[in-house]
């Protein structure tokens, strides 16, 4: 059953049915029930968060970490780059950028999204689960995987993403994470529960949306490129996390 069957009743009431319904309503009791108390505490902290709350400016990230170099910015090739003015700020973002950086060594290149919110900023919509699909995209192989964040052991969310339509074909490992400070979380309705838990301590540090994408490109080895990709998205992981960690963070933060 889809949303939209709910929503519009098509199908009578769910009690009536043979029970499935309602055994998937049950099942997914808990995950509605992180989001009521994130929504609950978000308008309990409405008043205690936004203004107090630090800010980081995500663009003064470094344009380099180790082997791997910043070739593209934003700032540098907006009509790439740029999620536009009128994106950001539907997404409610405090400081976004959004890079293509190369590995010096391998050649190999990966386009950085990093998002950042104030604490209680409300839901990271931009998330691949949401925009992908929408814009035409398949998505398949979504599951966690260990990265090194800041010199410790944490998990991100990996999905591979394909694409063919009349803007061409690509296919695409995704990586992403949610991050406040040294904090790593990859399950969002968690990480919502603790943003709007952070309204009660503005003094916190905000959280930030990280999201790394490899494309496949003409010469790449069709047979071994989701994992090639997802390797040199964890080594960029590896020798980022401490400079994304240091813009993320503000000096007021606990």
């Amino acid at each position: 059953m889809t949303p939209e069957n709910i929503l519009n009743n098509t199908h009578g009431p769910l009690a009536v049915r043979d029970g499935t319904e309602m055994l998937r309503l049950r099942r997914a009791a808990p995950a509605l029930l992180l989001l009521a108390v994130a929504a609950m505490l978000g308008l309990i902290g409405l008043r205690m968060g936004d203004m107090a709350a630090p800010h980081a400016d995500v663009t003064l990230l470094p344009t380099a970490f180790g082997s791997w170099v910043m070739t593209g910015s934003e700032k540098t090739d907006p009509k790439n780059l740029s999620l536009g003015d009128a994106t950001a700020q539907a997404l409610a973002l405090d400081s976004y950028t959004q890079r293509t950086y190369m590995n010096r060594a391998t050649g190999r290149q990966i386009v950085l999204l990093l998002e950042y919110r104030r604490l209680g900023r409300g839901a990271f919509n931009h998330r691949p689960e949401a925009c992908y699909p929408a814009a035409g995209y398949a998505m398949t192989g979504r599951t966690t995987t260990p990265i090194i964040y800041g010199g410790r052991p944490a998990e991100a969310v990996t999905i591979v993403a394909d694409y063919q339509g009349h803007q061409g074909r690509s296919h695409q490992v995704l990586l992403y994470w949610f991050t406040t400070g040294r904090r790593v979380e990859s399950n969002f309705l968690k990480q919502q529960v603790e943003m709007a838990l952070g309204r009660l301590q503005p003094d916190k540090n905000g959280w930030a949306f990280v999201r790394l994408v490899c494309e496949r490109r003409p010469g790449d080895n069709v047979a071994t490129f989701n994992a090639d990709a997802l390797a040199a998205e964890k080594d960029f992981v590896r020798q980022a996390s401490p400079a994304i960690i240091q813009t993320i963070s503000t000096p007021t933060a606990n």
